[in-house]
C-alpha cells in the first residue's frame, strides 16, 4: 500500500488486534476503516466500523493518536492511555484520501439559543403588537445571562424573558425571579427606578411553576413553541440579528 496521509476512508477485509483497558480481536470480515490522520488536519483517531449495521464502531482509537502504516496494515497507538490497536489488511477493495480544508458546524435545530433568537425578531407574540422592544440578547447580570431583556413601552420598564425549548419547571420560575432581582438593583443606565418583570417562555408549563408563576405580581408566561414562529425571510433574520 502507497504511504499516503490525510483522512482516509478505506472499504476493505481486515481483522484487527486490541491491548489497552481489555485485550480484544476482531476476527477477519469485512469492515470499514477511517484513519483521521493529522497531518492533514485529523486528531488521530481511527474507526473501524461494520459496514452493515449499527452505528458504534467494533474497534476505535481516541483523538491524540499516532497512525503508522507498515505492510498489510496499520499501528495505531495512544501512548499516553497506553493503548494498541493493529489493523491487519488482507484487501482493499476501495479507499478515498481527501485534505478537508473546511468543516462544518453541528446546528441544532430549535435549541433555546435559536428559539431565543427567533423570539427576539417576533416579539409580538409575546404580547400586545408594538409593546415589547428588543434590548439585547444574554444580557449579563449578577444572576447569570438573561436570554432576552425587553422594553416594556406600556410601563416604561424592562422584561426578563427566560425561554425554554420544552418547558417551564419550577426551577425556571426561580431563576426568573433571582433575574428580576438582580436587574433591580443594576438595571441598564436608563432604566433605573423603572419596573422589573419577568416573563417566561415556552410550548409547556408545569403544574408547579404555574403556581408559582401565580403568586407572584411580577412573573407571566407565554405559551409559545418554536414550530409556532413563522419563519421570516432570511435577510431580515439576518439584519435583525446584527449578521
Amino acid at each position: 500500500m502507497a504511504h499516503v496521509h490525510g483522512v482516509r476512508v478505506i472499504f476493505a477485509r481486515a481483522s484487527c488486534r486490541y491491548e489497552g483497558r481489555i485485550s480484544a480481536e476482531l476476527t477477519l470480515g469485512d469492515v470499514v476503516i477511517c484513519l483521521r490522520e493529522p497531518e492533514l488536519g485529523g486528531d488521530g483517531s481511527c474507526l473501524v466500523l461494520d459496514p452493515t449495521k449499527g452505528m458504534l464502531p467494533r474497534n476505535w482509537m481516541p483523538g491524540g493518536s499516532v497512525i503508522s502504516e507498515r505492510p498489510g496494515g496499520f499501528i495505531v497507538q495512544h501512548r499516553a492511555k497506553g493503548e494498541v490497536l493493529e489493523i491487519f489488511v488482507d484487501e482493499i477493495y476501495a479507499q478515498q484520501t481527501m485534505e478537508p480544508e473546511e468543516t462544518g458546524e453541528l446546528r441544532k435545530l430549535g435549541a433555546e439559543r435559536e428559539f431565543s433568537d427567533l423570539i427576539s425578531v417576533n416579539l409580538d407574540r409575546l404580547g400586545e403588537p408594538g409593546r415589547y422592544e428588543l434590548i439585547d440578547r444574554e444580557w449579563r447580570t449578577t444572576a447569570g445571562p438573561v436570554d432576552l431583556l425587553i422594553a416594556d413601552t406600556f410601563t416604561g420598564g424592562i422584561v426578563a424573558v427566560e425561554v425554554k425549548r420544552n418547558r417551564i419547571t419550577l426551577a425556571d420560575t426561580w431563576q426568573a425571579r433571582r433575574y428580576v432581582s438582580a436587574l433591580i438593583q443594576v438595571p441598564p443606565d436608563e432604566y433605573h427606578g423603572k419596573p422589573v418583570a419577568g416573563m417566561l417562555v415556552a410550548p409547556v408549563l408545569a403544574k408547579n411553576a404555574k403556581a408559582s408563576i401565580d403568586s407572584e405580581d411580577g412573573l407571566s408566561f407565554v405559551r409559545l413553541a418554536y414550530k409556532d414562529l413563522a419563519e421570516p425571510e432570511e435577510s431580515d433574520v439576518g439584519q435583525a440579528l446584527g449578521l
